[in-house]
């Protein structure tokens, strides 16, 4: 997987439709309150150039407080070739929501790990 000109060993990507002008995206996860905590390396692939936002969605179907590069946010936005460290707390969660808002990209999660107990934030180490 490639993020900001970078491959990465493992992760996953979720891609929206170039031919759409835009919209939510979600893809949902079910994890039955299994983990404690999602982690991963997040950006845009190497050929997306419009900046798309990331949030994960809360029982409620709100966006709910994360980890991006350090700060406690509710959304943050990605650009190309800048990936983001993010760390989710997902004790007690049953599914793992994601929502991305673009008029289309690919979006990468590079190093991701659904971890069980405490773990720190993961670093984005791209292969030499």
């Amino acid at each position: 997987m490639v993020i900001g000109g970078k491959q990465y060993r493992e992760g996953f990507q979720v891609s929206t439709l170039k031919m759409c002008l835009g919209g939510n995206w979600t893809w949902t996860w079910h994890i039955a309150a299994l983990y404690s905590d999602f982690t991963a390396c997040v950006g845009l692939a190497s050929g997306d150039t419009d900046p798309a936002t990331l949030s994960f969605l809360g029982p409620s179907g709100n966006p709910m407080p994360f980890r991006a590069d350090g700060r406690l946010v509710r959304q943050t936005t990605l650009f190309a070739g800048l990936p983001t460290n993010v760390f989710v707390g997902t004790a007690q969660l049953l599914n793992l929501t994601i929502r991305t808002t673009t008029s289309g990209a690919v979006i990468g999660f590079g190093d991701d790990s659904l971890n069980v107990g405490s773990t720190p934030a993961v670093q984005c180490v791209a292969l030499a």
